[in-house]
């Protein structure tokens, strides 16, 4: 699968604005969880990292993928899941 065969599912827009959800269970990142609930517009995907797949009955799917974000209130650049990502 390509790369833009990987994103093409996504309903995460380049540009758009979100909350970033990162969960309060992870808190060995401590700049990310310094970022929990912040504004963060989405920069691009992240070609560097992987997808998270998932195999039901053997058919591999895209359950979540990674994007470049960026804070609103202190450029502060980093990396959100998909599924970390709230319209607001």
């Amino acid at each position: 699968m390509t790369f833009d065969e990987m994103y093409a599912g996504s309903e995460i827009k380049i540009g758009a604005t979100y909350r970033f959800d990162y969960p309060i269970e992870f808190v060995t990142l401590p700049e990310y969880s310094a970022h929990r609930g912040a504004l963060v517009v989405v920069e691009k995907p992240d070609e560097t990292s992987d997808v998270l797949w998932d195999s039901p009955n053997g058919v591999e799917e895209i359950v979540d993928r990674m994007f470049l974000v960026r804070a609103v209130a202190d450029d502060w650049i980093g990396h959100a899941w998909e599924s970390e990502l709230t319209a607001t």
